[in-house]
C-alpha cells in the first residue's frame, strides 16, 4: 500500500498538482497535526488516473539483477465505438511512471500516448546505471477486440508496432523497431 501511495503522489507531482509540503512539516516526517482539509483536484489527467486507471507494474518484485529504477505503467481506458453493435473500451492513454530505489534521485512521469493497448513489456539488458531498457509490443485496438463476437467497425483494423524505450528519471526515448 505504501508503494502504491508514493507512485501516485509521484504521479501527482509530475502532473504539476503539488501538495503543500513545508507547512507545518517537512518530507518524510509527521506534522503532528489530525485536522483534515478538503482541496479539490482540478487536473484531469491526475483525477483519470486515480479514478480510472489501472497500474501494471514493470519491475519485478524483488527487483532482477540488472533492475536499477522502480518502473509502473498507469493504463487510463477510454470508451468509444470501435465495435460494430456495441460501446467499450477502444483506446487506453498510458503513463510512465519511474523511480530509483534509493531517495532523493528522483522520480519522473510521462504520458506516453493514446494507442488501442500496449501489449507487451519485456525488460532488456542496460548497461547504463540507473537507466532501464524496455520493449514494448503497441496496438492499435485493445487485444479483446479480436475476441469471438467482437467486430471492429468497418474500415478498421489493428496494426501492431514494437518500440524500445529507455528510461530514467531525466529522460524518456522512444524508438520504433521491427519485430
Amino acid at each position: 500500500m505504501r508503494v502504491r501511495v508514493i507512485a501516485l503522489l509521484t504521479l501527482w507531482f509530475c502532473l504539476g498538482v503539488g501538495l503543500a509540503i513545508g507547512q507545518g512539516g517537512t518530507r518524510g516526517q509527521t506534522s503532528g497535526k489530525v485536522e483534515l482539509t478538503s482541496i479539490r483536484i482540478t487536473n484531469r489527467q491526475l483525477i483519470n488516473v486515480l479514478v480510472y486507471g489501472l497500474v501494471r507494474e514493470i519491475t519485478s518484485d524483488p527487483p532482477s539483477p540488472g533492475q536499477d529504477l522502480r518502473i509502473r505503467l498507469y493504463r487510463v481506458p477510454i470508451e468509444g465505438n470501435c465495435m460494430e453493435d456495441t460501446h467499450g473500451t477502444c483506446s487506453n492513454r498510458y503513463y510512465l511512471a519511474v523511480h530509483t530505489f534509493e531517495e532523493g534521485l528522483g522520480e519522473a512521469v510521462d504520458d506516453i500516448g493514446e494507442v488501442g493497448e500496449i501489449a507487451d513489456v519485456q525488460w532488456l539488458p542496460s548497461k547504463k546505471e540507473l537507466v532501464a531498457r524496455l520493449r514494448l509490443r503497441v496496438l492499435s485496438y485493445p487485444s479483446f477486440s479480436d475476441s469471438p463476437g467482437i467486430t471492429l467497425q468497418r474500415g478498421l483494423r489493428r496494426i501492431e508496432q514494437w518500440y524500445e524505450l529507455e528510461v530514467s528519471v531525466t529522460s524518456l526515448l522512444l524508438s520504433r523497431v521491427s519485430r
